[in-house]
């Protein structure tokens, strides 16, 4: 039996998933290039699929704070 995964580390180079987050979306990043698009810095929230909805809303204040950042769009 597999011990079990902490979901907010299991997309980490040489964890879980062997991934990190970043290396798994490299191809949506290329894709928008090759559209000729802005890839933005994506709002990653682990474990979503098993939270409760106190756990999902906690992370509403750090969505909002990502989408709002003034860094996130490239200049």
């Amino acid at each position: 039996m597999s011990p079990p995964v902490d979901r907010n580390t299991a997309c980490h180079t040489g964890v879980y998933k062997n991934f990190s987050m970043a290396e798994f979306l490299k191809l949506y990043q290329q894709t928008s290039n090759l559209a000729g698009m802005t890839y933005l810095r994506p709002f990653v929230a682990h474990g979503v699929a098993l939270a409760t909805e106190e756990q999902i809303e906690a992370n509403v204040p750090k969505m909002l704070t990502h989408v709002t950042d003034p860094n996130l769009v490239p200049r």
